[in-house]
């Protein structure tokens, strides 16, 4: 799966996680060190995240049901 900035016809993400049961969007990223370049999670479905006692910051995409995004958050 990859995600694609359709606009400027880019690629954002190449390997990526998808959490859509109760333990993957439990776990998200717990234990990870580092984010690489390439890297994308999506929770689904979800409306809120937090970072707390995470050792990097990340930028937080929301999409709506259209896999529009509507709401960015910079880390």
């Amino acid at each position: 799966m990859r995600i694609i900035n359709q606009a400027r016809n880019t690629i954002l993400a190449d390997q990526v996680i998808v959490a859509d049961n109760p333990f993957t969007r439990m776990k998200g990223l717990f234990g990870r060190d580092e984010f690489k370049k390439g890297e994308a999670l999506i929770i689904k479905p979800c409306n809120s995240v937090h970072t707390l006692f995470m050792p990097f910051s990340i930028d937080v995409l929301f999409v709506d049901k259209n896999n529009q995004v509507v709401k960015i958050l910079v880390g």
